[in-house]
């Protein structure tokens, strides 16, 4: 509760009447003054103590007793916040376009363009990405079928498509998720039988975990691993989440 301000007279008809008047208000700002600076129990309150608005700046939470069931954070001027743990008993919220976790999408729906394999057990890139999808501190590109990597860390990745042949024989394929144009594989890559001749139509989902840096950039491969015969990516969804740092 906010302490009143008090004004202090001096009077006295005599001299030594005005002295002792005048020591009582010393004593009496003496008293104020040490509670306000720790010599009577509790810790001296080094701040910014501002007497308007009853607020206090540039306080260490964490040596205090304070709790609140709402902590908002509306302006930081250091660059980096710097916290070892948090831990929550309630929910998080995000507001605003420049807040969140970071995460990633390309995607296709309904394509038709078949993937072209040149080599039996040779991966290609998958290169039918038409759609950026929802993003944030990373690079979405599907013109460059990948998203760019812009924070260092782990990621979840996630993928789910329909493969369809297209005409020859019956075949085996192999889906990957690799980094830096197919120099890295970064999760377990899934395998699925396909009939031949067209129409037949194949659906895999793979996820995992993996470290990445800035600057990598993570696309999708396709293998034919029995022939040569071609692949249509009809729908695809790549989608990156990034769960940790390094």
């Amino acid at each position: 509760m906010p302490v009143s301000q008090r004004t202090y007279i001096v009077t006295g008809e005599s001299l030594p009447e005005v002295k002792e008047s005048f020591n009582f208000h010393l004593q009496d700002l003496a008293d104020r003054l040490d509670k306000i600076e720790g010599w009577r129990g509790g810790s001296s309150i080094e701040s910014d103590l501002d007497m308007n608005d009853q607020t206090i700046n540039n306080v260490d939470i964490a040596a205090t007793g304070i709790t609140a069931d709402t902590g908002t954070i509306t302006d930081l001027t250091a660059t980096t916040l710097a916290i070892d743990d948090i831990t929550m008993t309630g929910d998080m919220f995000f507001t605003g376009e420049a807040s969140g976790l970071t995460y990633g999408e390309i995607s296709v729906l309904e394509n038709s363009t078949p993937t072209t394999i040149t080599s039996a057990t040779v991966a290609v890139q998958v290169t039918v990405f038409d759609t950026n999808g929802h993003f944030h501190h990373c690079t979405p590109d599907h013109t460059e079928n990948h998203i760019l990597i812009e924070r260092a860390g782990h990621y979840l990745i996630l993928v789910s498509s329909t493969v369809e042949s297209v005409s020859g024989s019956s075949s085996k394929f192999e889906f990957e998720v690799m980094k830096n144009n197919g120099t890295t594989l970064l999760i377990p890559h899934v395998d699925r039988n396909i009939a031949g001749g067209g129409g037949s139509a194949g659906v895999i989902s793979l996820s995992g975990f993996a470290e990445l840096s800035v600057g990598d950039t993570v696309e999708c491969w396709l293998t034919n691993e029995t022939n040569t015969a071609n692949y249509i990516v009809e729908d695809i969804s790549l989608a990156i989440l990034q769960i940790g740092g390094v």
